[in-house]
């Protein structure tokens, strides 16, 4: 398949556009620059909607804005492409349209589904016009299957280089692309396990003894064939949510490697958080220790002691005038007048004016309270020289847990500011804990799936089988022994034999081109990449990188672009190699490929550096003979230099509204 040219009209933003692609084999690229939201992706996609209706747009009315606002109630208005191309000898003219009107309420509705219609023009000229839908599709589909188109055309946003070896359908396309689709499906048809197969069909003639016990193992055969044909409709579905999940982790990992700054940077904010949050709790504990020993009434004992002996107050009593040794306490005056007035004395001696136990008793006013306070002193500083034996260890105890709360406080104040200019530092990026948490979850849902998978493949898909053989047994046991009969068990047989041979093949096939593909897309990949990773392809056709020395595998996004353009470019290669078609002993004739699928894309090296972006350009053209880049001027421009003479057209796409843009040809 080679395109040769391209027209839109009131396609989205292109009103009127007319493209011709280069078809130079030494001049491969058609280049054509335009920036941010000029309409670059509209225009890859409008290829898979002139080829198979594909609309890849949030907004499905594709009729240009401003023809929409020009049109007038009941009006009509077309949506148009024409794809001109050339296929196995046989030049095609696609064109595909849809026609839209003005409804009163100011809105324009599509007048029924896109119409393709198909031009097949031969060699001598003869054209056919093709306008059945069933019969366009069937041609279409010739020229490139629906299914493989996502393999060709890349618009960048549904469908990007990025993704393509970790597509669902990867195994069946490079099936189909190397030629080995029709046997496949041959050995489908005469697979006994499967509904509809060529030994059913065979057995159904068999002359029966008992056809009602015949009918009813034939029921219970094809139960069982069909519950099969669902479990392996169920693999594909999990093989298809693996992949998917899969497509999510390693976007999540790349994710995680782009940004382990931010990760670490992250981390070291949530290890000091968790310091600060420990540091806090310390803080307050040993504040309320340190109220505590405030609030005891200690913290004054202990202070006063201190000033007693700053103040040597034990020396008061010594240069105190009123200190003597016949100083009483707890006697008051009151007490003395009362044993006066009542004439004798507690021991029973009489007390009479101016006898002398009046006169002792009234000369012992003179030292009892309030007017001697010698006791109060004496038990006051006795009291203190007690508290001034703990008084340095409470004040020690006391200025260690003053301390360690002003160094929490300290350490706090320098974890704030660290904790600030990290938070600087990642304002406004991605948690890439949440990413964490994240690959964490769908490693387990694809964990899951993978055991889910396992199971059906090992346990319930051996059983059925198992049930479907004995049930084929049961059945021909059932059959008389005539000669028809025996000439349909030859045929079975026969059926059988082929089946095997296929199975075989296509097994020997698919590791031939698999163990071929990882050689070539190998040898690509070294030419491509600066750097020393080795290309791995496992059954699947999927592709992964290991570095040299270790099975670790990278998750660079820019990595990936490099390694699937070494798989397209290989796949490439193989084609027109025709690996699929050398060996003398095949028993099948294997499919007819054309040599030639061109390439269209969209930004394709918007991940990529320059030097890898160079290299790209400059291996593409070995083994493609048709590339068309849709590009911004900055990425073109890093490679430019190096494949100018490997340009045959260029294009700039000139944005003239929101809603209007033409396409120039630069020369």
């Amino acid at each position: 398949m080679e395109i040769k040219s391209f027209k839109l009209k009131n396609f989205r933003q292109f009103k009127n556009i007319n493209i011709e692609f280069s078809q130079d084999a030494d001049k491969p690229f058609t280049i054509i620059t335009g920036g941010n939201t000029y309409g670059k992706t509209t225009l890859v996609k409008s290829f898979l909607w002139c080829l198979f209706g594909i609309k890849n747009f949030d907004d499905k009315i594709l009729l240009n804005k401003e023809v929409i606002d020009l049109m007038k109630c009941g009006d009509e208005e077309e949506v148009k492409a024409v794809l001109e191309l050339d296929h196995n000898q046989f030049s095609y003219r696609i064109t595909t349209k849809e026609l839209y009107v003005k409804l009163p309420s100011n809105e324009v509705r599509i007048q029924g589904k896109a119409k393709i219609e198909l031009l097949k023009i031969g060699n001598g000229g003869n054209a056919i016009p093709i306008t059945d839908d069933i019969l366009v599709n069937d041609e279409i589909d010739n020229i490139l299957s629906r299914d493989l188109s996502s393999y060709f055309f890349y618009d960048g946003e549904t469908n990007s280089i990025e993704q393509i070896t970790k597509k669902a359908n990867l195994t069946s396309a490079v099936s189909e692309i190397m030629g080995l689709k029709m046997t496949e499906t041959l050995t489908d048809y005469f697979n006994p396990l499967k509904p509809d197969n060529v030994i059913k069909r065979f057995q159904s003639k068999l002359e029966i003894k008992d056809p009602i016990e015949s009918q009813s193992l034939q029921d219970s055969l094809e139960q069982k064939q069909f519950e099969r044909e669902n479990k392996l409709d169920l693999v594909k579905t999990i093989n298809s949510t693996i992949n998917d999940l899969e497509i999510q982790l390693t976007e999540k990992e790349r994710q995680l490697d782009e940004n382990k700054n931010i990760l670490q940077d992250q981390e070291e904010k949530k290890d000091i958080t968790n310091k600060m949050n420990k540091l806090i709790d310390d803080k307050n504990s040993t504040f309320d220790s340190l109220m505590s020993l405030i609030n005891n009434n200690k913290l004054l004992d202990s202070l006063f002691a201190y000033s007693f002996l700053q103040s040597d107050l034990q020396d008061f009593l010594k240069h105190a005038d009123f200190t003597t040794e016949k100083s009483v306490s707890h006697i008051t005056e009151e007490a003395i007048d009362e044993l006066i007035q009542r004439g004798y004395c507690l021991c029973g001696t009489k007390i009479e004016t101016h006898n002398d136990a009046y006169n002792h008793l009234l000369d012992q006013k003179n030292y009892i309270e309030p007017r001697n306070y010698g006791k109060h002193v004496d038990s006051f500083v006795n009291n203190e020289l007690i508290n001034i034996s703990y008084c340095s260890t409470q004040m020690d105890i006391l200025s260690t847990t003053a301390g360690d709360v002003l160094d929490c406080i300290s350490k706090l104040d320098d974890y704030q500011e660290r904790l600030d200019k990290i938070r600087k530092r990642i304002e406004g990026k991605k948690d890439i804990g949440e990413v964490q948490v994240e690959i964490k979850n769908l490693e387990q849902q694809k964990s899951f799936k993978e055991g889910e998978l396992h199971y059906i493949n090992s346990s319930t898909i051996p059983l059925l089988d198992s049930e479907i053989e004995k049930l084929n047994d049961k059945i021909r046991k059932l059959s008389s022994a005539t000669e028809k009969n025996n000439f349909i068990y030859k045929c079975i047989k026969y059926s059988e034999r082929i089946y095997k041979i296929a199975e075989r093949k296509i097994t020997k096939e698919k590791e031939n081109i698999r163990s071929k593909l990882e050689e070539t897309v190998g040898s690509i990949f070294d030419e491509m990449y600066t750097g020393n990773r080795k290309i791995i392809i496992n059954d699947k056709f999927q592709v992964s990188t290991t570095l040299a020395d270790s099975s670790k595998l990278d998750t660079s996004k820019g990595l990936e672009t490099v390694m699937n353009f070494s798989f397209v470019a290989g796949l490439m290669k193989l084609i027109k190699e025709k690996i699929n078609s050398n060996s003398d002993d095949d028993v099948f004739e294997q499919d007819k490929t054309d040599d030639n699928y061109p390439l269209v894309m969209d930004a394709p090296f918007s991940n990529t550096d320059e030097k890898h972006i160079s290299n790209i350009c400059l291996n593409l053209p070995k083994y493609c003979n048709q590339i068309v880049i849709v590009v911004m001027d900055k990425d073109y421009n890093m490679a430019s230099d190096k494949i100018f003479s490997k340009i045959g057209k260029k294009y700039a796409i000139k944005k003239q509204s929101e809603t209007f843009a033409c396409i120039e040809e630069e020369f």
